[in-house]
């Protein structure tokens, strides 16, 4: 996932994070793809090892995909990033889970074979059909959200609040500590000050003014 923005949502502030364009490049244009065997078209997510069939995922209408995807199937909707794309908001302090958007499409790929002399029409190139769509959303409701931030925010703010008046304590404190340490800096060094001087015969004392 890929950082998008910083949007308000439910009252709190939220990071958003998407799909990025180039994990669903093929591995000729993102070589780490093709330990997932991305040896397909862009925006193709290649799924043919895991369900056993030659079966592609997408994001809806092939957006981020090669322009000839979409061209080449009718009835499918115009892309549109705003609503099409898979998101999650996430709480930036804590990392919990806010919302979440996963939207994909299935698409199957259909050829030329002669292991099916049936499909003989086909042209020899690979077309890519949707078959189905995707939609899994999640998060928390208002409800939820709300007792979130009485057990999160709150305390934090109760603990910001201290911290401040701590600091405030130590600040007040070196200052008065500092106007002392010149004060009496200030006095030891007042020509009225006098000082005890020990004479060379421990007989006699010596008082002296110092000038």
């Amino acid at each position: 996932m890929e950082f998008v923005e910083e949007e308000m949502m439910l009252g709190m502030n939220t990071y958003k994070y998407h799909i990025p364009k180039y994990a669903l490049l093929n591995a000729s244009n993102n070589p780490l793809n093709a330990g997932f065997y991305s040896f397909c078209p862009n925006g193709l997510m290649n799924l043919t090892a895991a369900v056993s069939a030659p079966v592609f995922a997408s994001k809806p209408s092939f957006m981020d995909g090669e322009p000839w995807l979409l061209e080449e199937i009718t009835g499918l909707p115009p892309v549109d990033p705003a609503t099409m794309d898979t998101n999650i908001w996430v709480e930036p302090t804590t990392g919990a889970l806010v919302k979440a958007i996963k939207q994909l499409q299935v698409n199957v790929m259909i050829q030329q074979t002669k292991k099916f002399p049936k499909l003989d029409k086909l042209r020899i190139e690979p077309r890519y059909v949707p078959v189905a769509l995707v939609l899994e959303t999640g998060g928390m409701d208002d409800e939820l959200a709300t007792t979130f931030k009485e057990s999160v925010f709150k305390p934090r703010r109760i603990f910001v609040i201290i911290m401040w008046v701590l600091l405030g304590v130590v600040v007040a404190l070196s200052v008065l500590f500092v106007g002392l340490l010149f004060r009496h800096i200030r006095v030891n060094k007042s020509p009225d000050s006098t000082k005890l001087i020990i004479p060379a015969n421990p007989e006699d004392e010596i008082y002296a003014n110092e000038y």
